[in-house]
């Protein structure tokens, strides 16, 4: 058979519409999927009652058989996947909010503005678990974008416990590498074989954006459009931490979604998770306005995760006092709450403001045991705990403060009223010797240098601005024993 495209018909894509053929097809193979189901389930009861099923399904009218055999299950025989399936994904959250996000319809482009502790990575999994087993989509098309990587390897561990192997085929990545792999650089290179290369991730994505926008040649790819050739695999996006964005990381996921493409079918059906009120990284050029234009941008709804499932009632209750006050939040009228299965009146949490005394007097406590909120000796701290004793083990309380000076008082005062005090030194708080900055350096070093015989006036050379040669003996002595002892 010989097969030959129209000249006009070149470079034309495929849209939904021509699928529109296949759906009756579709339908009816998950319908019969679920009968299949079903007289299994029926047989291990009794064979008696999956041969009737059997009867009714090649001789009653499909409605009848429905009715006899599916009774208020009728949306179940609608979905790609099993009744137990769609339970662990969907309503085993009990949570409203989030299942209305997880099964919301699969072009639907979503907002989420989610508080702290409001299961947002949660949500992201299960959404991603929905695509795949109860829409069908397929792994490959599903792109999930993390701010770090702890979270885009708890996000997969999540997949996995829902999806199994097709969990290997989503892409979850950080913005970063995510640059690296449409550049084609490495994330590590060396030049001369010892020394690594630093990468400007900044320039990365600046040379990833170009891409895109068709300024420069896709490697391998001479004759294709650069998205196409690029993204064209991509049905999904899914974006974790979407205050945490720069201009750079926003025009980045504007042109991966299409934004600015004019065929409908070209764009990707984007997801987005953030915090108006986290916006912590502004020192580097995060704004939470590209929160604000996400529902103009991509025609978003907008829905709230308001829940938290990691503070007590009254934390939280403290905590929306305090954000209260800042500025044009986008969830003021959706307040943190408690999650309901949670729900504890008899919680209780003692509060202490503490001002610290720059010029080194000491510090300021206001709370129980203080007449206000002006000076107040450690004194007040140790009424507070004292007046807590009797509704729960003291050993539970923490003090916290901005400097050691700060806990030597409240040390003193503590000890001399009697009460047991354990200053947070232990070994397994404090850093190890490989943590220490010096100490990091010098092993990174070492490591790039396992090949050649390094003598000691090498090691001087490399760290002449860390302070004396006895300080960096004594440096260079501890990260040789704690690579022995390693």
């Amino acid at each position: 058979m010989t097969i030959s495209i129209n000249p006009e018909a070149r470079g034309k894509r495929y849209t939904k519409a021509n699928f529109e053929p296949l759906k009756t097809h579709y339908s009816e193979k998950n319908f019969q999927v679920h009968v299949i189901n079903e007289y299994a389930r029926c047989a291990m009861e009794k064979i008696s009652l999956a041969m009737s099923l059997v009867h009714s399904y090649f001789n009653d009218e499909k409605e009848e058989f429905i009715r006899r055999f599916f009774p208020g299950r009728e949306e179940v025989l609608e979905r790609a996947t099993s009744e137990q399936s769609y339970q662990r994904i969907v309503e085993d959250l009990h949570n409203r909010a989030q299942e209305a996000i997880v099964a919301a319809p699969e072009e639907t482009n979503m907002l989420i503005m989610a508080g702290p502790g409001a299961g947002k990575t949660r949500t992201v999994a299960h959404r991603v678990a929905y695509l795949l087993r109860v829409k069908r989509v397929r792994p490959e098309a599903v792109l999930v974008l993390c701010f770090n990587r702890s979270t885009a390897i708890g996000l997969r561990r999540r997949l996995r416990d829902m999806v199994g192997r097709d969990m290997a085929w989503v892409t979850t990545l950080t913005f970063h590498v995510l640059a690296l792999r449409l550049t084609g650089r490495s994330l590590v290179r060396r030049s001369g074989g010892t020394i690594r290369e630093e990468i400007d991730f900044s320039r990365v994505i600046r040379d990833a954006i170009a891409l895109l926008k068709g300024e420069c040649d896709v490697l391998g790819f001479p004759d294709a459009q650069p998205r196409d050739a690029l993204v064209s695999r991509f049905s999904h996006i899914l974006v974790d931490e979407y205050q945490d964005i720069d201009e750079e990381q926003y025009e980045l996921v504007y042109l991966l979604a299409g934004r600015a493409l004019t065929e409908k079918d070209e764009k990707l059906t984007i997801l987005a998770v953030g915090d108006d009120d986290q916006n912590i990284y502004r020192f580097r050029g995060a704004n939470v306005d590209f929160i604000r234009r996400f529902k103009e941008d991509y025609k978003a709804d907008v829905h709230y995760l308001t829940e938290n499932y990691r503070s007590t009632a009254n934390i939280i209750k403290a905590a929306d006092t305090l954000i209260a006050h800042n500025r044009d939040r986008m969830k003021r009228e959706h307040p943190i709450v408690i999650n309901r299965a949670r729900e504890d009146p008899a919680a209780r949490r003692q509060l202490a403001a503490q001002r610290s005394d720059r010029a080194g007097k000491g510090a300021s406590f206001a709370g129980k045991g203080c007449d206000g909120p002006g000076p107040c000796p450690a004194g007040g701290i140790a009424a507070a705990v004292q007046s807590l004793s009797s509704d729960f083990d003291v050993n539970g309380c923490a003090i916290l403060a901005r400097e050691w000076q700060e806990l030597d008082i409240v040390r003193g005062v503590f000890e001399a009223e009697g009460i047991a005090v354990s200053l947070n030194w232990g070994r397994s708080a404090f850093p190890g010797l490989a943590r220490i900055r010096e100490n990091a350096e010098l092993l990174s070093f070492l490591h790039d240098c396992a090949e050649d015989q390094v003598t000691a006036k090498t090691l001087l050379d490399f760290l002449p601005e860390k302070g004396t040669q006895e300080d960096i003996w004594q440096t260079t002595r501890m990260s040789s024993f704690y690579r022995a002892i390693s």
